[in-house]
């Protein structure tokens, strides 16, 4: 099951894989800012805290992507050697 979930995962395109990463990064954020709230005993849902979530799920979406986008999904092929100055032209 594994093998089926990352061959779909690797079918996506980037724009589709980054927007879920975005979206997940986003949406764990807000979450996990409101959870800590809620287990603190701050209940206090106001606007000042919207934005703050908002923020920081923006932030932590951005670096998300800025990751995504740093690691290459295929393997990279190795540079083509340097030519030779030196070398002989027509022998």
């Amino acid at each position: 099951m594994w093998n089926k979930l990352k061959a779909f995962w690797a079918s996506l395109p980037h724009q589709v894989q980054a927007a879920v990463v975005a979206f997940a990064t986003a949406a764990g954020t807000v979450l996990g800012e409101e959870l800590q709230a809620l287990a603190s005993g701050q209940q206090s849902f106001t606007v000042a805290t919207v934005k703050h979530d908002l923020l920081a799920a923006l932030a932590a979406g951005l670096l998300a992507l800025r990751a995504f986008y740093m690691f290459p999904s295929r393997p990279q092929q190795p540079p083509d050697p340097p030519t030779p100055v030196n070398a002989a032209v027509g022998k």
